[in-house]
């Protein structure tokens, strides 16, 4: 899935991959588009990003997703 991601965003874009609980590999990326249309793969990991936050930031996060949720 990741793979046709890369090739319909346009150029700059960043793709964040997150969840690999059955161990898939990301495949179909064409090493060009990292070359030549700036594209760029990254890793999202949730326990990193809260441990990067404070706690002062992550209560209106939290405040902002709870309203989410009941939408």
């Amino acid at each position: 899935m990741t793979g046709k991601m890369v090739r319909a965003m346009p150029r700059h874009s960043i793709v964040y991959v997150y969840g690999a609980l059955d161990g898939a590999t990301v495949q179909g990326i064409d090493v060009k588009s990292f070359i030549y249309d700036n594209i760029t793969v990254t890793g999202f990991f949730l326990p990193n990003w809260l441990h990067g936050r404070g706690l002062m930031k992550l209560i209106p996060t939290m405040m902002k997703l709870r309203k989410l949720i009941k939408n």
